[in-house]
C-alpha cells in the first residue's frame, strides 16, 4: 500500500478502504462515493497498479479518471499540493502499470501529456 504520511489520517483509511473493496468487488468500487473527501456525489474511480520505484512492489491507488479515445486521464495533483503523489512518481520511473476500470484490468503504458 502506498504511503499517506502526508494526508490526513481519516482520509487514509479512506483511500485504503476503497482500494481493499476495489480488490474484492471491483464493479462496486467503480462508482465510489466521494463526498467524504469533499469531492460531491459519486464518482466513477479506476484502480492504477504501479511497481514501486523504491521497492519494485505493487502498488494500488484508486482514482478519480476520464475516458479519452481508448485511454484514460488521471491528474496527479496530490490535493494542489507542490509535490508529486508516490503513483505518479512510481510511473515516471516505471511506466508500465496495470489499470482496471470496474471488472476489466488491462496492461497500460503511462505517459505525461503537457500542452
Amino acid at each position: 500500500m502506498a504511503s499517506f504520511d502526508d494526508i490526513p489520517r481519516n482520509i487514509a483509511e479512506l483511500i485504503a478502504a476503497h482500494t481493499r473493496l476495489y480488490l474484492d468487488d471491483p464493479v462496486r468500487a467503480h462508482l465510489w462515493d466521494a463526498t467524504p473527501v469533499g469531492v460531491p456525489g459519486t464518482v466513477p474511480t479506476l484502480l492504477l497498479t504501479t511497481t514501486g520505484r523504491k521497492s519494485g512492489s505493487p502498488r494500488h491507488v484508486p482514482l478519480l479518471y476520464l475516458a479519452h479515445g481508448r485511454g484514460y486521464l488521471v491528474v496527479g495533483s496530490k490535493g494542489g499540493s507542490s509535490g508529486h503523489p508516490a503513483w505518479y512518481l512510481n510511473l515516471v520511473g516505471h511506466p508500465a502499470c496495470e489499470i482496471r476500470v470496474g471488472a476489466p484490468a488491462g496492461k497500460a503504458r503511462a505517459r505525461v501529456l503537457s500542452g
